[in-house]
């Protein structure tokens, strides 16, 4: 009986429903975790910028003394492709600014040549291309906005006053013309 083969014990099997609960769980976890994360990161912020509440003196209210400055219509030349056989296309604009006060607006009235000039080279040397993206009449407004507050901080003597400024700037007419 010693050289009688003994038979092999079976081995237990290990339980597929134990390791499966166990690989479905890790993968819930991992799967509630990135969508945790997903949200902290990108949603969350977005839904509180929305949420936040306006205050009175953000700009959302006109102010009713505020004075609006109208320039002459112009006209600069378009930048056309080096091959290009075609004509220059022309860009016909007309600026408006809103002034805080009658004391700013007649500061521009009194200095209306150094702003228009200004205003005039926000619109020159820009290409077609350019000037069918619908962000560039947007940028040239922001432009002409900070530019001309700095001219009303250079025309006052001593401390600027920090009421004389121009709070908005208006297209009445931008028009390119080929």
């Amino acid at each position: 009986m010693a050289d009688e083969p003994q038979p092999a014990v079976p081995v237990p099997k290990k339980s597929s429903l134990a390791g499966l609960l166990i690989w479905l769980g890790v993968a819930f976890m991992v799967a509630v975790l990135g969508a945790l994360l997903l949200y902290f990161v990108m949603f969350r912020p977005r839904l509180a910028e929305e949420a936040v509440p306006v205050d009175a003196g953000s700009g959302d209210k006109l102010n009713p003394n505020t004075v609006t400055v109208d320039f002459d219509e112009s006209v600069a030349s378009v930048k056309m492709p080096q091959d290009s056989q075609l004509p220059a296309s022309l860009l016909s604009f007309q600026v408006s600014l809103e002034c805080t006060d009658q004391i700013t607006a007649a500061l521009v009235q009194k200095h209306i040549a150094r702003f228009t000039d200004m205003i005039n080279k926000q619109h020159e040397f820009r290409s077609r291309a350019e000037l069918d993206d619908p962000r560039v009449k947007a940028d040239i407004q922001k432009t002409i906005l900070l530019e001309a507050n700095t001219i009303l901080k250079q025309l006052q003597p001593g401390p600027p006053d920090p009421n004389i400024r121009v709070t908005a700037v208006f297209h009445k007419r931008f028009l390119v013309s080929d």
